[in-house]
């Protein structure tokens, strides 16, 4: 309810503030251009404040994806065995391949994605960031679990 509120205030004042525009209509011309450069002043200002606040929604979101994306890394990627690639397993290749693309888009770590099939046949995915550079990006960015950064240092030594 309180949104709603909200949504009919703003409505409400963007109509008066129209309707101010409407009361120019019957000023002289010496007065109307007494206030002209005003009037713009205050559109130009109402211009630029739409399309800040058009801005704060996808900043929202793009904090929303990056802590997903960090959520994602530390509770599913996992170091392989002997070496120091980084893998996350899912059935659905849909969901590495976009996990792919926003990490190479938000933070330029670049991936790859492979179709596997386990003993007994089942078909998998696994999305592998194998480049020690991208790794060591991660681990920048706090995005590993703190086992997964101890077994990659021993793994480097």
């Amino acid at each position: 309810m309180n949104v709603l509120i909200s949504i009919l205030l703003a409505m409400f004042i963007v109509s008066m503030i129209s309707f101010i525009g409407v009361l120019t209509m019957a000023l002289s011309k010496k007065s109307l251009d007494k206030i002209l450069v005003t009037i713009i002043a205050f559109a130009a200002g109402a211009l630029i404040w739409s399309a800040f606040l058009r801005l704060i929604p996808e900043a929202s979101e793009k904090e929303k994806l990056r802590r997903f994306i960090k959520d994602i890394l530390i509770t599913r990627g996992k170091i392989r065995k002997n070496n120091w690639i980084i893998r996350i397993i899912s059935k659905e290749e849909n969901n590495l391949i976009t996990l792919q693309k926003e990490l190479n888009r938000l933070f330029g770590v670049e991936s790859k994605v492979n179709k596997r099939i386990n003993g007994v046949g089942t078909i998998y995915f696994e999305m592998d960031i194998n480049k020690k550079e991208q790794v060591k990006k991660l681990i920048e960015l706090n995005f590993l679990s703190n086992e997964a950064k101890e077994k990659w240092l021993k793994l480097q030594k």
